[in-house]
């Protein structure tokens, strides 16, 4: 009895040191501040999402042969001119985001774009072959070696690396595509990069607004929805911030 007793403590002590090991790894964001964005990308169109996230049918209606001809044929659709917007958007989000709500400095954008070292750093042959758009000014650093990464830290004098890549998609709320109402979904994934060009975060954060838009005889307000995909932004920068404060 004493044997087992004693084996009992030493797995509760184990388990103790475990999770204080755990706890500890858990990161806070003002350790890497300031942090510079290097990256900022997402998809050029917003695509219908079936119901169920992630399904293998998110596809099916709007493959991406379809996404091209639209994007052809509907030359006025504020879904397709307003991408580069929406991720500029994204952009200041963070910085705004960042500054309100916890200590995390993050660098201008002009500081870090208009950089030697962050102009002349070239894409991997991953990023290259991504379809993927562009914020303002940015190169798709999605992926980005660990030497590279450590260059442009200490080029551009920071502790951190930040790349945000978005999946913009809208999602039937109720009804169907001719009556209903349609909602916007968005998963982003959150990069950060530490001193040493390791990856710190690496997470993908998916919410589908609250809000949403009538859809009438197969129509709907796409200026309204893009309105939404803004507001559903925000809220996928704060919550990765609460997370990591």
């Amino acid at each position: 009895m004493k044997k087992i007793s004693s084996t009992i403590a030493l797995m509760c002590l184990s388990a103790l040191f475990f999770l204080s090991s755990c706890a500890s790894t858990k990161i806070t964001l003002s350790e890497y501040s300031p942090a510079a964005i290097i990256s900022v990308t997402g998809t050029n169109l917003v695509m219908w999402q079936s119901e169920k996230q992630g399904s293998q049918e998110d596809d099916d209606s709007d493959n991406v042969l379809t996404g091209m001809v639209n994007k052809i044929l509907d030359s006025n659709n504020p879904e397709i001119l307003t991408a580069v917007d929406r991720l500029d958007y994204a952009d200041e989000s963070f910085r705004r985001i960042a500054s309100e709500i916890s200590s995390l400095d993050v660098l201008s954008k002009k500081s870090v774009v208009d950089s030697d070292i962050y102009k002349y750093s070239n894409r991997s042959l991953y990023n290259s072959l991504s379809d993927s758009t562009c914020a303002t000014g940015y190169k798709d650093m999605t992926v980005i070696g660990a030497k590279k990464a450590r260059l442009l830290i200490q080029g551009l004098e920071a502790k951190s690396l930040v790349a945000m890549d978005f999946n913009f998609k809208k999602i039937l709320a109720s009804g169907n595509k001719r009556n209903g109402q349609v909602a916007a979904a968005i998963t982003m994934k959150m990069k950060i990069l530490d001193e040493k060009g390791r990856v710190a975060v690496n997470k993908d954060y998916y919410r589908q607004s609250s809000q949403t838009v009538l859809i009438q005889g197969g129509y709907y307000d796409k200026d309204a929805l893009i309105e939404i995909i803004n507001t559903t932004i925000d809220e996928l920068i704060t919550a990765f911030v609460v997370e990591y404060m």
